[in-house]
């Protein structure tokens, strides 16, 4: 890998179209093009940037200014703002676009409310929701963005309001009865997924408020750390805190698969374990722990799990029978992992905070060295694979070239290793 250069900022990271590096410094932003890699433009706020969020029409995004309480909407393709959101003496805890008409929808911390602004007529809101629940959790849109849910506090009921995203009208407020969402989602027919943490279930609700199914777990299972669904299966993947992964069909809760994330493996023809070589005074860890912690990232094809004590593996599972191939094990703690899809079938990046990147394909693997003094917390390629953004607490590095994968197929089980050239 070439290395473009080192860059001291807050926050960086690609376009949803790859055309565009954003970065910020303060209160700077500054955009980048991909293609040259030239400074393209520079807007300049009045106080530090503290969020930044791309619109999916690949031309808007906004700055968010939480403790100002303040929205900027800007375009790539224009030197001044757009407009702005302003509400003096309030503060902004998050906003984000909403539907394919960039709308917008600003939570507010002290009035605990979410405000949905037209980007191009701040003036008046177009809907004010209040007792909202939130807390990076409890909202979501539909598949084809016609239907916005989220979790609104009722005293001491927590609800799910439904919003039409063509009039902004509310269609329905689901009442939760006995029962406290902690996150809620859509399923592909446009059912409505809440699971709690509190009363140890699921339950699936129709748009018109309907309760079709409820699925419950036992108390030994501990709660639920993440959910995810596969759209191509239509199954839904349970990550539990005591290292249990439960994998239901979407429709009815149906379990499909349940496994537990041990330290003992079921032995199989397609199964391979990498042990990361670089020479290092730290010695691997070769005991994969019971405690695992399931962060599953979106693959039709393939789910990793890594381990939350243990936290240098990374087990991957196919999807279509749910066995385990493979099996990476890194000397140093996995800070971010990462499926993309730019060379047209899965591939995995993985950062241990070192000046190495690791890369799985299915049956390969990679090492990349970044620079001997910069430490790699995240990772993110652009669209074409050709650009590598590397990034840390306050700055980043971008690497052109592509890589070049060193592994042949593995036909039976082995340990690898992988090593840096």
């Amino acid at each position: 890998m070439k290395s473009v250069d080192i860059i001291k900022c807050d926050m960086c990271f690609f376009s949803h179209d790859g055309l565009f590096l954003i970065y910020t410094i303060i209160n700077k932003i500054f955009v980048i093009q991909v293609k040259n890699l030239e400074m393209y433009r520079i807007y300049v706020e009045s106080y530090k940037v503290d969020d930044i969020k791309l619109s999916s029409d690949n031309i808007h995004f906004l700055t968010l200014i939480k403790n100002k309480g303040c929205v900027c909407i800007y375009s790539f393709y224009k030197n001044n703002l757009i407009n702005k959101i302003c509400d003096y003496f309030q503060t902004y805890d998050h906003s984000f676009f909403l539907s394919k008409h960039n709308n917008i929808g600003i939570v507010k911390y002290e009035k605990k409310c979410l405000t949905i602004y037209n980007m191009n007529n701040p003036e008046k809101c177009l809907i004010n929701i209040e007792n909202i629940k939130y807390q990076n959790k409890g909202y979501c849109s539909n598949y084809i963005n016609t239907i916005f849910a989220c979790l609104v506090e009722n005293k001491k009921d927590v609800n799910i309001l439904l919003l039409s995203l063509f009039n902004y009208t509310i269609i329905k407020i689901i009442k939760c009865i006995n029962f406290f969402p902690n996150d809620i989602l859509f399923s592909k027919s446009d059912h409505i997924i809440a699971y709690s943490n509190k009363n140890r279930s699921l339950h699936i609700y129709s748009i018109d408020g309907d309760l079709l199914h409820v699925y419950k777990y036992a108390e030994d299972l501990g709660g639920i750390n993440i959910v995810s669904i596969n759209k191509m299966k239509n199954t839904l993947a349970l990550g539990l805190e005591n290292g249990y992964v439960k994998i239901l069909c979407l429709e009815n809760f149906k379990e499909i698969k349940f496994f537990f994330l041990d330290n003992t493996l079921q032995m199989n023809d397609k199964l391979n374990i990498y042990k990361e070589n670089i020479s290092s005074k730290n010695h691997i860890n070769d005991i994969l722990s019971t405690n695992i912690k399931s962060k599953r990232k979106k693959n039709e094809h393939f789910s990793f799990y890594t381990n939350e004590i243990h936290n240098n593996v990374v087990r991957i599972y196919e999807t279509k029978n749910y066995s385990c191939i493979a099996i990476l094990q890194q000397k140093n703690k996995v800070t971010f992992i990462q499926w993309d899809n730019i060379l047209y079938k899965p591939r995995l990046l993985i950062c241990t905070c070192t000046c190495y990147l690791f890369m799985w394909l299915p049956f390969e693997c990679a090492v990349i060295k970044i620079s001997n003094d910069f430490v790699c917390k995240e990772a993110e390629w652009n669209n074409d694979g050709t650009l590598l953004l590397t990034k840390n607490d306050s700055s980043i590095i971008l690497s052109k070239k592509k890589i070049k994968f060193v592994a042949s197929i593995l036909k039976r089980i082995k340990v690898r290793s992988i090593k840096t050239k």
